[in-house]
């Protein structure tokens, strides 16, 4: 029950002297924050429940997703943490490019949404995620601008790993396990034979290989790297 300021205690008292009621209290009440406690029936009116939220469906791996498809997934996760913090029954109830102040945001809302948003995603998201992403679509767009390096570089270190890994293999061994061809292949430089003319394919070293199948030099013949 916020405190009155003595202009609004003077506009209340003045307008119970004219009602009708018998019995009038005036008072603020902070509908907010009673929501958030267990409201007693008697309030029920004043600041109903927040309702029962509708299970949001499983969402798939973004890996395995388009762009298009993952820019539509994390947006509906965004507006569904929205509903969440807002007391909705569902992310379809808010629109995508509709103001978070529009919606009702406070500061206890823009925190609660900011924190589940971190657990959703893995991020660490700014405490001023609210006011510079206005939107439920703005804070999507900033949730895939932070994945993207961190996926660039999950790329990056697996191409690290596939290098060390060809490195430790001596090059007979894969000669031996009929991997040498499949490997030129599958790197689009053509077949073992196209590319040894006279045989000098046998004369490549673990690196020149490398280099070959993972397209970081160029290979011309029999003259090498």
């Amino acid at each position: 029950l916020p405190a009155l300021t003595e202009q609004t205690a003077l506009g209340l008292f003045d307008t119970a002297l004219h009602t009708s009621r018998p019995v009038v209290i005036t008072t603020q009440i902070d509908t907010t924050t009673l929501r958030e406690t267990t409201t007693p029936p008697l309030l029920h009116a004043l600041a109903p429940p927040k309702p029962t939220l509708t299970p949001e469906p499983a969402h798939p791996s973004l890996d395995a997703l388009s762009q298009e498809d993952r820019a539509r997934v994390v947006l509906d996760i965004v507006r569904s943490h929205v509903a969440r913090a807002l007391g909705h029954g569902s992310g379809a109830d808010i629109e995508p490019d509709r103001a978070f102040r529009e919606l009702g945001f406070d500061s206890l809302a823009a925190t609660e949404l900011r924190n589940q948003l971190n657990t959703a995603t893995g991020l660490r998201l700014p405490a001023t995620l609210v006011f510079d992403c206005p939107t439920s679509e703005a804070v999507a767009d900033h949730i895939l601008a932070e994945l993207a390096p961190a996926e660039s570089q999950v790329d990056v270190q697996e191409e690290e790993q596939v290098r060390v890994a060809l490195q430790a293999i001596p090059l007979h061994r894969l000669r031996e396990a009929g991997l040498l061809e499949s490997l030129l292949e599958l790197a689009g430089v053509g077949a073992a034979d196209e590319i040894a003319g006279d045989g000098s394919i046998d004369a490549l070293d673990a690196d020149e290989l490398i280099g070959m199948v993972m397209g970081g030099d160029d290979f011309d013949g029999g003259s090498g790297v």
